[in-house]
């Protein structure tokens, strides 16, 4: 899970708990200035567990994710993500 936490967007993932209201399932501490990872928390059994909680055990299936950058909405339907280009797009 070390090396894991070390590769994800943490503020995003944090964002996205907060969003999705699943902090009953993972207590995640604010994200530091800039993004980045206390190494402390590396160490955290506790934040671990939770990081394994969200990446490992959630699964969103039915809804839809926005891209920051463009805003454009991408639905997700049995838990898959189509991310396909409009034919407007092409």
């Amino acid at each position: 899970m070390q090396r894991l936490v070390e590769k994800l967007d943490y503020p995003a993932l944090y964002n996205t708990v907060i969003s999705l209201n699943w902090q009953q399932y993972a207590q995640l501490p604010e994200p530091m200035e800039g993004g980045v990872i206390n190494q402390d928390w590396l160490n955290n059994e506790q934040f671990l567990k939770a990081i394994y909680e969200l990446c490992c055990r959630r699964h969103i299936t039915e809804g839809a994710m926005q891209c920051p950058n463009c805003k454009r909405e991408f639905l997700i339907k049995n838990g898959i993500a189509n991310m396909l280009l409009n034919e407007d797009e092409v």
